[in-house]
């Protein structure tokens, strides 16, 4: 883990919902802090669809891991970061340029991580 850069927690809920996207906090604090991770900052987008990546806190922890401010991004499942499977998946692919350690609370990173290992092919809807 890396101790010098700050943890990301990622938090999403599509329609506004303080309730939702404080408990995700929550969890994900709770985890967090049981897992060893310090130095958090939140990033926390209330009502807004994972079938886009353009997000204000998705836009800024971007911006945050390209600055080399994040080590780590930890979020309840793969379907918070995004909905598109190719895109999502890309986007850990990404992280992984990056250096970044992903984790979630749901474990759905562990397939990622496999299928990261293959290039992303384009979406076969684009190519008809």
């Amino acid at each position: 883990m890396n101790q010098e850069k700050k943890t990301a927690i990622y938090c999403r809920v599509a329609l506004s919902d303080d309730f939702a996207i404080d408990m995700q906090e929550k969890q994900l604090r709770i985890y967090a802090e049981q897992e060893g991770y310090a130095d958090i900052e939140v990033y926390s987008d209330n009502g807004a669809s994972g079938n886009s990546f353009d997000r204000s806190a998705l836009n800024r922890l971007k911006a945050d891991i390209i600055s080399g401010k994040i080590g780590t991004v930890i979020a309840v499942s793969l379907s918070r970061i995004g909905r598109d499977t190719v895109q999502t998946f890309g986007w850990v692919e990404s992280l992984k340029r990056h250096g970044i350690k992903l984790d979630t609370l749901d474990k759905s990173h562990e397939f990622s991580l496999c299928y990261a290992e293959f290039p992303v092919r384009k979406d076969r809807r684009q190519e008809r």
